[in-house]
């Protein structure tokens, strides 16, 4: 065991753990603590189970706690953490995002070489969604210069005099929901899962409630170029919101795009905007997301005049459901002003 011993907390990575316990024990970084202890480095980050079981061995720690909170590669990108299996894009592995205040809280009521060994990541900061936290209201930050890869201590030593002074709060309105969800599930406790919580992993909950949340804040047209960090956050609490609420809510959503003021030529592309865009080839894309995807699909075949030939999201529509007037129209050899004097008329082929 090592000569000083530092506390593993059960929300806290295992990363992290080495290195404050390399800081305590008066060596520079974790890189040096792996040399000493003939670990290879690139092994440990990916989670290699030998690596981890040697480290754990050496620090007098539970070996499966040290498992399940260390990032352990899967297939296709993929990572295992606390039980999870969430896509490497939604993680942030190697440069680590703080709450000041948890950190203070973690420090105490002094900061000294020994009390500064005391502050730890939290396992749910890693999550690229996760932007504030839901005890202080404040934003996460990175510190103001990188540190080295995979290195807490190292990353935010340097700057923990301006973090106990208050220097990095960045106070948020967000009420910080999705964060609040994942830090419990991330802890190994079982929250409710309404709605779409249910069917989406805990990274891929993340990304959509972000997706979800610009586009009931901000429609059709939002970039996350043009997105404060703040309004990320309370992005992210109200696309939750509608995830929590499940289909009534999604499709509540949708008819608030569709119905919006806009071109009346515009197609779905352009009503639903970078939603459609996000999940039809941008961060949306992926398998994880399929029960959203399925729905956008459902939608636009259920609401909109398409026929045959034209394109829904993904696939070819094979029947018309309905007719729009200029539909009706060309069809049945009508003038616009006819069919509208007619009423709606629907297709003999309608399902």
């Amino acid at each position: 065991m090592f000569p000083v011993q530092v506390e593993f907390h059960r929300d806290e990575l295992l990363v992290s753990y080495a290195g404050r316990t390399a800081r305590a024990n008066g060596l520079l970084g974790v890189a040096d603590l792996f040399k000493d202890l003939e670990i290879s480095a690139q092994a440990f980050h990916a989670g290699d189970s030998s690596a981890i079981e040697r480290f754990a061995s050496v620090a007098g720690i539970d070996p499966e706690q040290a498992r399940s909170q260390t990032f352990i590669a899967m297939a296709d990108d993929q990572f295992a953490i606390a039980g999870q299996q969430v896509a490497d894009k939604h993680l942030l592995r190697r440069q680590f995002r703080v709450c000041p205040a948890c950190l203070r809280a973690d420090i105490g009521p002094e900061l000294t070489r020994e009390t500064a060994t005391c502050a730890y990541a939290r396992t749910a900061w890693s999550l690229t969604a996760v932007h504030s936290c839901p005890i202080h209201h404040l934003l996460l930050v990175f510190p103001p210069e990188a540190g080295t890869n995979f290195d807490f201590s190292h990353g935010w030593e340097p700057w923990l005099f301006e973090l106990f002074e208050g220097d990095l709060d960045k106070p948020t309105q967000a009420e910080g929901k999705y964060e609040a969800f994942a830090e419990a599930v991330l802890n190994g406790e079982d929250p409710p899962r309404p709605g779409y919580l249910a069917r989406l992993d805990i990274g891929a909950v993340g990304a959509a409630a972000e997706a979800l949340g610009l586009s009931s804040i901000h429609g059709a047209k939002w970039s996350t170029t043009d997105i404060s960090a703040e309004d990320g956050a309370l992005a992210l609490d109200a696309g939750f919101e509608v995830l929590s609420c499940g289909e009534q809510a999604v499709q509540s959503l949708l008819d608030a795009l569709r119905f919006a003021i806009g071109k009346p030529q515009e197609r779905p592309p352009g009503r639903y905007g970078r939603l459609h865009e996000w999940l039809l080839r941008g961060g949306g894309a992926g398998a994880e997301f399929a029960p959203l995807q399925d729905h956008l699909s459902r939608h636009i075949q259920e609401t909109w005049p398409l026929g045959p030939k034209d394109i829904c999201f993904r696939s070819q529509v094979t029947v018309r459901r309905f007719h729009s007037i200029l539909t009706a129209a060309a069809q049945y050899g009508l003038r616009p002003v006819s069919v509208r004097g007619a009423g709606v008329i629907s297709s003999p082929s309608a399902v």
